[in-house]
């Protein structure tokens, strides 16, 4: 019923033609270039569940047709599903898990698993790594151990232990704050699992993918975002916000700084 979602990456060639990334030998290094390649290259975007409502397919060829071939981008479901393809094709040993938003959340409240993030194993260790998350997220891999930090591209990602099961992933904020950003499990997660959770996350009134317009591609020396009826650009510590006031300029957007041709469906 799901083999759709476990099929083989249809050709790796064009994947790394896509990121602009040539095929290295595994290793922590081609892996960092792999992982950073990618979020320069291929926007966190969820344009389909905010205009359509619709269920988002996480299979691998309508991934691959998506973000390969149309050239679009994806949220989590989409972008670490394909990912972790990539990987494989490659000939890492990675796979999926699963993870909680926290950053800028109350830690006191309940918050739903509703992220993915990939694990390679190399041969020092578990490595995490994720190119599907809106928001600041390592531009490298960071190994899984209680305490680990690492700083690279102007960046520095921390990892420690919670408690048996879950794991914390934080940063270090250019204000020199300690901001935590995702809890996380190791252990692997199912695809059909994560099937599930994206039918919520692209179809349901509550799923924040359906309420607000979402993007964000990571620059050589920054990012630009759009967060509803906002473009944000920051570049070299220097930052730009304009508003979004209609379709047209929104889709210039989308074309300009994000690679995206879109017409918006009919809303009538």
């Amino acid at each position: 019923m799901f083999e759709e979602l476990y099929t083989p990456l249809p050709d790796l060639k064009l994947y790394l033609e896509r990121i602009g990334a040539t095929r290295e030998p595994c290793s922590l290094s081609a892996l960092d270039a792999l992982i950073l390649a990618h979020q320069k290259s291929v926007p966190f975007e969820n344009l389909d569940p905010y205009y359509k409502k619709e269920p988002v397919s996480c299979a691998i060829g309508d991934l691959f047709e998506k973000i390969v071939l149309r050239k679009r981008g994806g949220y989590c479901f989409e972008q670490n599903a394909l990912f972790v393809a990539l990987l494989q094709a490659l000939g890492y040993r990675a796979y999926s898990g699963d993870a909680k938003v926290i950053r800028g959340k109350n830690p006191d409240t309940p918050i739903l698993v509703l992220h993915r993030v990939n694990f390679v194993q190399l041969e020092d260790g578990l490595y995490f790594c994720d190119v599907g998350y809106g928001g600041p997220m390592p531009s490298f891999a960071l190994k899984v151990e209680d305490g680990i930090s690492r700083s690279c591209n102007d960046e520095t990602f921390h990892i420690r232990q919670k408690d048996s099961t879950w794991w914390i992933l934080s940063r270090t904020t250019s204000e020199g704050a300690l901001e935590d950003v995702l809890a996380f499990r190791t252990a692997e997660t199912e695809n059909c699992d994560f099937h599930v959770l994206s039918h919520y996350a692209s179809t349901s009134p509550l799923s924040v993918f359906t309420s607000l317009r979402l993007l964000n591609r990571r620059l050589d020396n920054g990012n630009v975002s759009i967060t509803g009826d906002s473009f944000t650009r920051t570049e070299n510590g220097l930052t730009e916000t304009l508003p979004i006031e209609n379709d047209q300029q929104f889709c210039s957007l989308l074309q300009k700084h994000f690679g995206i041709e879109y017409r918006i469906p009919d809303r009538t």
